[in-house]
């Protein structure tokens, strides 16, 4: 399947990479690397993620504690990245 990232999608990737990359650069890029390779593997895998709501699931990035929350369109074949948080943070 596809990937598409929603606008806050987006920003969250880009807040996540600001936010280590002025702490530790290293740990930047590997949370950075395990976000994507996780989000690969929901697109060849859709239903790994555990359901949270209708229509959306969530999957946790290893030991990283980053949360992305998905929705897979069968219509266009593509998994929808709605939003990726850290599990420190309040929910949505």
């Amino acid at each position: 399947m596809g990937i598409r990232y929603r606008p806050r999608a987006e920003r969250d990737l880009i807040d996540i990479a600001d936010y280590l990359l002025a702490r530790n650069p290293p740990a930047a890029r590997s949370v950075r690397d395990a976000i994507l390779h996780t989000i690969d593997l929901v697109a060849d895998f859709p239903e790994l993620g555990v359901r949270v709501d209708e229509g959306v699931r969530r999957i946790v990035v290893g030991r990283y504690g980053y949360r992305i929350y998905y929705e897979v369109d069968e219509a266009k074949r593509e998994i929808v990245v709605t939003t990726i948080r850290h599990s420190r943070r309040q929910p949505l």
